[in-house]
């Protein structure tokens, strides 16, 4: 039994890849699913058929499930998230099955599921009485949890500054890079100075106000999406594994800059830089400056402020 959310990116890579390790009439895949602009159901996808069931009928159709691994890959978006919680909770011990769950984002610790508020990373619990009732909601999931997953060891640290009672849970699992085989290290050319940045800018736990700051500056090349406009942004548009290489290649970058200021949980972006061969930049959070700092050609950085500092005295 795997729940997912609905909303892509690599959460619903990582859906993709897992399930295809099993026939489809060996899980039973549940996503939460908007019927109108206010109503939501449960989307079922079991054998090739898909299934609608309403909030009120979700309960008695899992206790009607025969199960022998409960998989909560994210709950995020999910409604009537207390309610679920402890209907997960009852299948777990009517059905004394394996309970995995997974550490995608930061979810199962707070509402702000990659921990950044008032605008800089979290370093812990709020003192706020929302958060501490969440916190309790969830400890009872991870309490019946056989395996707390994460896929970096820097997210096993942040689970230990959290819920350290729950340490003897958790389990690293890195994901595959199998998907990057293929990809060739970039001959590296110094000058003249092309600097790219990857992925979805959109907000600013992604880094948009920092891509704004830098454009103040520098010409920027992006290869993803932003809602940003201005004449030193470059927009080639999204891309995909099988292009991003000859793309930047064309262009002749040289410098990858990453701007998200949250806590990632691995970052395939980093993993994807680092395969081709070319220098990155980041800042000083998440499974992102894990991956940065030991890497030869990485350099991590505090702000801003020291990231111009470092691209004008190393790379122009």
């Amino acid at each position: 039994l795997y729940f997912d959310h609905d909303s892509g990116g690599g959460t619903g890579f990582y859906t993709n890849k897992f399930l295809e390790n099993y026939n489809k009439d060996e899980y039973l895949l549940i996503k939460w699913y908007r019927i109108e602009s206010k109503k939501v159901a449960y989307c079922v996808e079991y054998n090739g058929f898909t299934y609608i069931v309403g909030l009120n009928k979700i309960n008695l159709f899992l206790i009607s499930l025969n199960v022998n691994c409960l998989y909560i890959n994210s709950l995020v978006g999910f409604p009537k998230l207390k309610n679920l919680i402890t209907t997960l909770i009852d299948v777990k011990r009517f059905n004394e099955c394996n309970l995995i769950i997974a550490f995608h984002d930061y979810f199962p610790l707070c509402y702000n599921l990659n921990l950044f508020c008032h605008h800089k990373s979290c370093k812990n619990y709020c003192s706020q009485k929302k958060v501490l009732k969440w916190r309790t909601l969830w400890n009872s999931l991870l309490e019946e949890a056989d395996e707390l997953r994460v896929f970096s060891d820097h997210s096993k640290e942040v689970l230990l500054n959290y819920i350290p009672e729950f340490k003897n849970k958790i389990r690293v699992h890195p994901h595959s890079l199998e998907y990057l085989k293929d990809l060739k290290p970039i001959e590296y050319k110094k000058t003249p100075l092309n600097i790219g940045v990857l992925g979805l800018i959109l907000n600013e736990i992604k880094g948009i106000n920092i891509l704004e700051e830098l454009l103040k500056k520098y010409q920027i090349h992006l290869f993803g999406r932003t809602s940003l406009k201005n004449k030193n942004l470059i927009n080639h548009g999204t891309y995909d594994i099988n292009n991003i290489r000859q793309l930047l290649v064309d262009v002749g970058i040289n410098l990858i800059v990453l701007t998200s200021v949250c806590e990632e949980t691995f970052s395939f972006v980093v993993s994807e830089v680092i395969a081709m061969g070319l220098p990155i930049i980041c800042f000083d959070v998440g499974a992102q400056s894990e991956k940065v700092r030991n890497y030869e050609k990485g350099i991590v950085v505090k702000d801003v402020i020291e990231m111009e500092k470092v691209i004008d005295e190393r790379f122009l």
